[in-house]
């Protein structure tokens, strides 16, 4: 979880060398990383997007821009975040049910792996309706 601490002038959410940096590179964590809360008139979705931020605690409604749905580094940062979200289900103690020590239901992993596959869904159809076809293809293409 980010902080909602600032470093500096900067938000530490909106922070790549503290979130990617030490977090991800130094540490090697492999998780998703959501913000500890969210306001929008002090922080920035697509600041948070850009420095590694997967999860966005919001009760504002707060989305991505334009210019980073439309860039190839905010697909890509977008795609990293799904991907991040999605190891962190599929290696949860929810998702393994078969252990002896879990006392988890079938049906809370599945819900658990629909939500992620929901979001990711969600992400994917927001991108390709503000996305031409164009764009999409090169993006697909480099990528």
């Amino acid at each position: 979880m980010g902080s909602y601490n600032r470093i500096g002038a900067r938000w530490s959410g909106g922070v790549a060398e503290l979130n990617v940096g030490v977090l991800r590179d130094e540490w090697g964590f492999d998780g998703h990383v959501v913000t500890d809360f969210f306001f929008s008139n002090t922080m920035n979705v697509d600041q948070a997007i850009a420095a590694g931020m997967d999860l966005i605690e919001s009760n504002t409604g707060d989305y991505p821009h334009e210019e980073t749905l439309e860039s190839t580094d905010g697909l890509i940062a977008l795609r990293l975040s799904a991907r991040h979200v999605l190891y962190t289900f599929a290696n949860s103690a929810v998702v393994n049910v078969r252990e002896p020590l879990v006392s988890r239901t079938d049906w809370i992993a599945l819900g658990m792996i629909g939500l992620a596959v929901v979001v990711c869904a969600g992400g994917a159809v927001a991108w390709r309706s503000r996305v031409p076809a164009a764009k999409r293809e090169e993006t697909v293409l480099a990528s």
